[in-house]
């Protein structure tokens, strides 16, 4: 039991290793290890590691939270986790458990394709959480001693759901599936920007997209862009045959394989090139 309670606050923290291209998930995977740990030493703080895990598992692999319903989920949440006797009510644990529930269901519809397969591993997770939380609501409540039983269970679980998600954000980085998503996203066009799309596909928030043309370096609306690659980052050129048409600024560790690099600025130029053809001045009809 102790060395089984112990591997789960060790993982955890382990795990936030694995996020740092993406610091939020980072500090919440960091942060869901110490609480747990925090939880054995201050009894009030026992329920407050399910707060930053839900956080995490209801907004993995985005970045932010992009609907109400979740935002106010995770809100309870977070309530429910951090005030004793609010964690304490079964009928509490039970009423989260619907609400993750719903949102676990209605979420990933919000997000590119590339992204909603994790999403929705993601969020079955997180009902899995609730559902065993309000299991052990419900077997206190008829008087049913499992207690011991369902920690053992709920500490494998968690472990069983941070390697899923664990293999799942590796896989989400291998060549094959970067340039898939990439194809996939860049397909189905949209209101968003190779920028946002990049970004997303390669799991790398900071990442900023120069446009080559007369003016120096533009974004996608115009607008001048100057880099400032940080000491994490770098610049690489994307090319179409001997031209340069964009230059990207990005997580240092991206990008090192060059047949990565090529499928992407092959990917990127065709995307810019759709883009130019469908803001020509022959597509004009306004005269």
């Amino acid at each position: 039991m102790i060395a089984l309670d112990l591997a789960v606050g060790v993982a955890f923290l382990l795990a936030a290793l694995t996020f740092r291209r993406t610091p939020v998930h980072a500090v919440l995977l960091a942060a869901t290890g110490l609480l747990w740990f925090a939880g054995d030493l201050v009894s009030v703080l026992v329920f407050a590691h399910r707060a930053t895990l839900t956080h995490f598992l209801l907004l993995y692999p985005d970045t932010r939270l992009r609907s109400w319903p979740r935002r106010w989920v995770v809100a309870a949440t977070y309530a429910a986790s951090f005030v004793y006797p609010i964690g304490q009510l079964s009928v509490a644990t039970a009423a989260l458990f619907v609400a993750v529930l719903v949102a676990a269901v209605t979420g990933p519809s919000r997000l590119q394709s590339a992204n909603r397969r994790s999403a929705r591993l993601a969020g079955a997770c997180a009902a899995l959480v609730w559902g065993l939380l309000t299991v052990a609501a419900v077997a206190r409540l008829a008087g049913v001693h499992i207690d011991g039983l369902l920690l053992v269970a709920y500490e494998i679980a968690l472990l069983a759901i941070l390697a899923a998600i664990l293999i799942d954000n590796r896989y989400r980085r291998s060549r094959t599936t970067i340039v898939t998503n990439l194809a996939v996203d860049l397909g189905e066009g949209g209101v968003r920007s190779l920028r946002d799309v990049l970004a997303d596909v390669l799991g790398d928030p900071s990442v900023v997209v120069g446009l080559v043309s007369s003016d120096g370096l533009t974004d996608e609306a115009g607008q001048r862009v100057v880099l400032r690659p940080t000491s994490t980052q770098v610049v690489t050129d994307l090319f179409e045959g001997d031209q340069g048409i964009a230059m990207l600024q990005h997580d240092a560790a991206l990008l090192r394989d060059k047949r990565l690099l090529d499928s992407v600025t092959a990917l990127a130029a065709v995307a810019l090139a759709n883009a130019g053809s469908n803001t020509s001045p022959s597509q004009d009809r306004r005269g």
